[in-house]
């Protein structure tokens, strides 16, 4: 009888010993984070065969730029000076003689929020001048950044 008490003694004293734990609690943080990534594809404008005497309207030309993002974002879209600039005057150099230009203008829409997987953005150039024209092929190249 004894051996049986001291056994419901201990058995008793650590069911006791069980339900006495103390506990501890604290926090599982879950983050995540979307970064935007953009590309930008390379465009070009090309206004074609000019004439002596063509009319301003017709020197009008757009190039579309293609800019893919994977998530919305609010963007600024620059078009830097070309090779060729004088101050802010974009020119076009004459392949043949490097010191024969043809001026012209570019526009394009310079801020805003992207909104779409793929976006284009419309770039706008017009020939200053039609005036006299040496013949030849003229170029240049305008570095377009899209920053978001």
């Amino acid at each position: 009888m004894k051996t049986r008490s001291l056994l419901a003694l201990l058995t008793l004293s650590t069911c006791t010993s069980a339900s006495a734990l103390t506990s501890a609690t604290g926090t599982l943080d879950v983050t995540a984070s979307v970064r935007a990534t953009c590309s930008i594809s390379s465009a070009e404008l090309k206004f074609g065969e000019l004439t002596l005497g063509t009319v301003a309207s017709s020197l009008l030309k757009t190039a579309k730029v293609t800019v893919s993002c994977n998530a919305v974002t609010p963007y600024t879209f620059t078009l830097a000076p070309g090779k060729y600039n004088q101050g802010t005057i974009y020119r076009m150099r004459q392949v043949a003689d490097p010191s024969v230009f043809i001026p012209y203008e570019l526009t394009a829409v310079t801020a805003g929020t992207y909104t779409a997987l793929t976006n284009e953005i419309t770039v706008t150039g017009s020939v200053v001048n039609s005036g006299a024209l040496a013949v030849g092929d003229y170029e240049d190249q305008v570095l377009m950044t899209f920053s978001y």
